[in-house]
């Protein structure tokens, strides 16, 4: 296993990797680079022999692949929120607290039941997608009163909240990074996003782009770039055409790639 770090070179051969490239990293036989710098990096993975000019100096470096570029991401959950029918409800509807001893809030009202249940249904229409009602319970009753004969309402409320999930977002520890792997060998050589990202993550927060760039002879170079959603980071497999090998074995690109070109831990 070797590492060897050129910085920015002119690769003069083979074939289509001529061009001038940032921060080049050359990878030997079984490599794995942690990359956490925020910064462009070229990648050659062990498989290809190489002539960079560098300065006055031709260098060759090579190996045989089953090389890993490993990346880390966090996953932040933000703080749901919650809606409460009693902050929420008309004002004209109001309780006295007659029976808190058994963890329910009972109380009675001169409001028809109905009001109450009209705004019970208003605010839960209210509440939009993504909120969960926590154990909601809404009884109107109406019991006769002994003393006076009229009609007393009876609310009882239990857990009249709702609460909704925080936003989750996915950023990545070598944030800025937007990096080119050279001769990715499909079977050997991987790429490691970390434990925290799982398949739904990959799938939910992580696009795979078609890209096409011209080398040095004015060539189509056709390829896959793997972004986070949002653009803060990403890698080119230059040369690696996922989408057309998605397709080739039937699959969606997303399952390809999880399966084939990532390194799952």
């Amino acid at each position: 296993m070797t590492i060897t770090v050129y910085g920015d070179i002119a690769i003069t051969n083979p074939t289509p990797y001529e061009g001038v490239y940032t921060a080049v990293t050359a990878l030997g036989t079984g490599a794995v680079v942690t990359d956490t710098n925020g910064t462009n990096d070229t990648y050659v993975d062990g498989n290809l022999s190489f002539h960079p000019n560098n300065g006055n100096i031709d260098i060759t470096a090579g190996g045989s692949a089953n090389d890993t570029i490993s990346y880390s991401f966090n996953i932040n959950v933000s703080a749901g929120t919650t809606s409460s029918f009693l902050d929420w409800s008309h004002p004209q509807l109001t309780l006295t607290d007659s029976d808190a001893s058994d963890g329910t809030l009972g109380g009675t009202s001169q409001a028809n039941p109905n009001a109450w249940l009209s705004q019970y249904a208003a605010w839960i229409a209210s509440l939009g997608t993504g909120y969960t009602l926590d154990n909601t319970v809404l009884d109107v009753l109406a019991s006769q009163s002994a003393k006076k004969g009229t009609i007393i309402t009876d609310v009882k409320l239990t857990g009249l909240t709702a609460t909704t999930g925080g936003a989750t977002t996915v950023t990545s520890n070598d944030a800025g990074s937007h990096d080119t792997v050279l001769s990715f060998a499909i079977g050997s050589d991987h790429i490691n996003l970390g434990s925290n990202v799982t398949e739904s993550v990959f799938d939910s927060y992580f696009v795979i782009s078609p890209t096409t760039h011209a080398d040095d002879h004015g060539n189509p170079i056709n390829d896959s770039t793997i972004s986070l959603m949002g653009g803060s980071w990403s890698v080119d497999l230059y040369g690696v055409n996922a989408q057309t090998l998605a397709g080739l074995a039937g699959t969606d690109v997303h399952t390809y790639v999880w399966n084939n070109i990532l390194l799952h831990v």
